[in-house]
């Protein structure tokens, strides 16, 4: 009789900690979710700011490329145009100015 009565005991205590351990996953289960959501909530604000970031740099290195190509072909222009040097241009000018020429050249 004793042996029957521990039985029941130990099978009462195993199934006792069974539901416990069913409603400690659930617990658990749940907390994780809430946190996995807010933290998925947090890494779409990331991944917006990260984005919101990458289109300003990638506004920033067009604007510089413009600006760059533009001084380069200032530059190259002003290299390969030798009339555009301060001595040659005063000289066109004048000879521009010239009512002996039929034409006025263009500066």
């Amino acid at each position: 009789m004793a042996s029957i009565v521990i039985v029941v005991v130990v099978v009462a205590v195993v199934v006792v900690v069974a539901v416990l351990a069913v409603v400690v996953n659930v617990i658990v289960l749940v907390l994780c979710s809430a946190l996995f959501m807010r933290s998925e909530v947090d890494l779409l604000l990331i991944r917006q700011h990260l984005i919101d970031s990458q289109v300003w740099f990638q506004n920033r290195r067009t604007k510089w490329r413009k600006r760059h190509a533009a001084e380069i072909a200032t530059t190259k222009r002003h290299s390969d145009n030798p009339s555009m040097d301060s001595q040659s241009f005063e000289g066109s000018r004048e000879s521009a100015c010239d009512p002996s020429t039929s034409f006025p050249t263009m500066v």
